[in-house]
């Protein structure tokens, strides 16, 4: 018998691998700097009520493929991610500008969208990377600012 940690493990591997299909997402999230992000809907919705209302609402986002997010593509892409793993591994031993910046954006986003488990996540990222790497403070001043 298959345990529930193992099958939840192989339904978010294969959601993960469908994301590179485009034929099998119906979602697309567009980020501040362009970025398209392939997603599923009803997953998004499932885990933010935010989210929920945009897609499934009496919302522009609910009656179209394409939902424009003001957070960069990395956000977005964490974002997804997290809704399907609960986890943020994008992320995993990244030390560079864009990552600071995408940890930023991705506390923010997830704020936004009431998603308060991601946002203790994110928050965890970047503290580690300042405690980590004193230089990256200045980035992830700059960018929540």
């Amino acid at each position: 018998m298959v345990s529930s940690e193992s099958a939840r493990q192989t339904l978010s591997t294969n959601l993960m691998t469908c994301l590179g299909q485009e034929d099998m997402t119906d979602l697309h999230l567009v980020g501040s700097d362009g970025s398209k992000i392939p997603a599923f809907r009803t997953i998004l919705a499932c885990q933010s009520s935010v989210l929920r209302k945009m897609l499934f609402g009496d919302f522009a986002e609910s009656k179209s493929d394409i939902v424009k997010l003001g957070y960069c593509g990395d956000a977005l892409r964490a974002l997804v991610e997290f809704c399907i793993t609960d986890d943020v591994a994008l992320f995993d031993g990244r030390v560079d500008e864009n990552a600071a910046r995408g940890i930023v954006q991705l506390m923010a986003c997830a704020h936004f969208l009431n998603m308060e488990l991601l946002q203790d996540k994110a928050q965890t990222l970047a503290y580690t990377i300042l405690n980590e790497h004193k230089s990256m403070a200045c980035i992830i001043y700059d960018e929540a600012s």
